[in-house]
């Protein structure tokens, strides 16, 4: 009996490869160098996709017989060229850039809203945002910067920091030939207050002056630098039963006036293996105050939800009044974690690691101050072995 035929969607062919969509439509795509390289676009026609193929096959064979002359490209490095160029020849602008960047670039979700955040309120409606993006100078980004209110200097860095790595998007994409942000230090954040270094004695003090039910949560951002919507982010299922280990794979974040759990700040989850002397503190909490199932919040208000900033405060605000710290922050138990993992050798990957930085630079502060404080901890060595400052 005869062997019937069954059409098929996907057209083999000597060169490439033409396969029909659920849509009607048909795609494209070849192998070159081992790369399948795909059509910007699809067809409406087996004919055109096939006529695709073969334009893309001459130019791979004159690539071939001219070598040096790169005219064969990848289909999307040209597609881009083109857009670029078109983009060139429309004018366009830093807002229309800066919408079309924001969108493609590839950011966090908290990172996105930020940056979005920024150039809703720092960067559309001025000046610059309406300069054709080709023709903006060093001028005209210290005359924006400028104009920025000096009285937020950390929003004004960030903005910058934002509009900068926009530009620099537009410099790849070949619109400008050199970014025009070169404001030396505009990028820097300088705090509004500085930290408060609270030693590890008094951690233990703060912790006993919080609620019961909240006392962990200052164990884990003083020893195991969670910050404070990783901790209240915590389900009993992110921490191992002995205490031994915290995982962190979400953070408590409020937007608009919406709660809500997403991916913590660095975007990316960690495990981090706490010390042995708050395991007891964190088994104890875990049977008092969270209640059964993997999906109970590690910290709850009295109606038994997961507490909230507001709801946190009263009791926190209390317990530093009580060991004289009327100014420390929650963020600040987050420095000193990274300080006691500096000072007891931890490189700046292992610290980088265990506090979810997603750069060096906290990590080496922390580093660098660990080491200016060499002398202190050589006093305390001296004392523990019983040494004073006599002459023997």
């Amino acid at each position: 009996m005869a062997r019937t035929s069954t059409p098929t969607s996907r057209q083999r062919r000597a060169f490439g490869r033409v396969k029909l969509r659920d849509s009607g439509r048909y795609t494209a795509s070849y192998l070159h160098h081992g790369v399948r390289h795909r059509a910007p676009a699809s067809f409406p026609t087996k004919e055109s996709a096939a006529s695709w193929l073969q334009q893309e096959q001459d130019l791979i064979d004159l690539d071939q017989r001219n070598p040096g002359k790169n005219i064969w490209t990848p289909p999307a490095e040209r597609l881009a060229q083109a857009e670029a160029e078109a983009a060139k020849a429309r004018g366009v602008t830093v807002a229309e850039f800066a919408e079309r960047w924001l969108r493609d670039h590839p950011l966090t979700r908290r990172g996105r809203d930020s940056y979005q955040s920024s150039f809703d309120r720092r960067l559309y409606g001025t000046p610059l945002a309406a300069m054709p993006i080709a023709e903006v100078t060093v001028g005209d980004v210290r005359e924006w910067f400028g104009a920025m209110d000096p009285e937020k200097p950390t929003a004004r860095a960030r903005t910058y920091e934002a509009v900068s790595s926009m530009f620099s998007a537009a410099v790849d994409d070949g619109l400008l030939t050199a970014n025009p942000c070169r404001i030396k230090n505009a990028a820097k954040v300088r705090r509004a207050r500085p930290v408060v270094h609270i030693e590890s004695p008094e951690v233990g003090k703060l912790a006993e002056k919080m609620s019961d039910d909240l006392r962990a949560a200052v164990l884990l951002a003083a020893w195991c630098g969670l910050r404070f919507g990783e901790v209240i982010a915590l389900d009993r299922a992110d921490l191992s039963a002995d205490g031994s280990v915290v995982n962190v794979s979400k953070g408590y974040v409020r937007r608009g006036g919406v709660s809500e759990i997403s991916a913590p700040k660095s975007g990316r989850s960690r495990a981090v293996v706490t010390p042995p002397h708050i395991r007891t503190a964190l088994v104890e909490h875990l049977s008092q105050h969270v209640a059964a199932g993997p999906e109970s919040p590690v910290f709850t208000d009295a109606d038994g939800n997961r507490i909230t900033e507001g709801k946190f405060r009263p009791s926190w605000h209390a317990a530093r009044e009580a060991i004289g710290r009327p100014t420390l922050r929650f963020h600040d138990l987050r420095h000193h974690a990274g300080m006691v993992a500096a000072t007891a050798g931890a490189t700046i990957a292992e610290s980088m690691a265990r506090l979810g930085h997603s750069s060096p630079a906290m990590a080496l502060h922390y580093a660098e101050v660990a080491a200016g404080r060499d002398a202190l901890l050589a006093d305390r060595i001296a004392a523990l072995a019983g040494h004073t400052d006599n002459p023997a």
